[in-house]
């Protein structure tokens, strides 16, 4: 997913009426966005089908720790799939400004929503703006959440636009890129080297057998 300039925190423990909890607390352009996104990405896969595959350094051993050489393999569409990817980033970016500046003068909310992810207990909270962050204080937290309670079902509704105007959105500039796009112009970027622990690269490596 894009880094749309968000507030997003990590997972924080936390007891919520004497059950142990991870609490997640974001905005709402950002938690509309991560749905989207995820949302997107299939479309992405069906559109241009696509692996990634390991490339002939991966895994090679450099000065403090190991090469990570990926690449992806679309069958031939390689500059499409790159070209795709770099307008889906930026049409997510003017999404969630959109999305942001809509609900600046919205009247306070809060919505939560419970997650299980690993077996453990997760609860998202997501603000709809800075205004209402600024009516929330730490010690009462639970508390002042609650007065400003919303209806998760208005953010389902929200998902369900979003996700079917971004759906729309990749069919038709994958449409003109098949058209239009011409492959031969290669975009001039810097290259990059990646080097993992072993540690780390054995941690990507479980996630990938996890997938499997």
């Amino acid at each position: 997913m894009t880094n749309h300039n968000h507030y997003h925190l990590s997972p924080t423990p936390f007891i919520i009426q004497e059950q142990f909890y991870y609490a997640t607390f974001t905005s709402l352009a950002t938690y509309v966005l991560d749905e989207v996104g995820s949302a997107g990405e299939e479309v992405i896969r069906q559109l241009i089908p696509h692996e990634y595959v390991d490339g002939k350094n991966h895994g090679k051993q450099e000065k403090g720790g190991f090469l990570w050489n990926v690449k992806i393999d679309a069958a031939g569409q390689e500059a499409q799939l790159d070209e795709l990817r770099s307008r889906w980033n930026g049409y997510q970016r003017e999404r969630w400004l959109v999305l942001s500046e809509s609900n600046v003068q919205r009247p306070p909310a809060v919505y939560v929503h419970d997650k299980d992810w690993d077996d453990d207990p997760h609860q998202f909270f997501v603000f709809n703006n800075k205004g209402t962050l600024k009516q929330i204080r730490w010690r009462h937290f639970l508390s002042d959440c609650n007065s400003l309670m919303a209806d998760y079902v208005e953010l389902e509704k929200l998902f369900v636009k979003e996700i079917g105007r971004a759906n729309a959105w990749l069919v038709e500039n994958h449409q003109d890129i098949q058209e239009n796009f011409d492959p031969k112009v290669v975009k001039l970027r810097k290259k990059r080297k990646i080097i993992l622990t072993e540690s780390a690269l054995d941690d990507l490596r479980k996630m990938e057998a996890d997938k499997d």
